[in-house]
């Protein structure tokens, strides 16, 4: 079941399940670049300006 990485696309995620290793880092990156913006907005704008640019 296991498949060797490819030797011309060295990488440090296993081998084994590395599709679900990637999908997990993009789905934590999006969150994190979201709580960020969220939280840059709520800095910059008062709630309700926050709100309505999202709308």
């Amino acid at each position: 079941m296991s498949r060797p990485a490819p030797p011309s696309h060295p990488t440090t995620l296993p081998a084994t399940g590395d599709g679900e290793v990637s999908s997990l880092a993009v789905l934590a990156l999006l969150l994190t670049a979201m709580g960020a913006l969220s939280l840059t907005a709520r800095r910059r704008h008062p709630p309700n300006a926050a709100l309505a640019s999202f709308h």
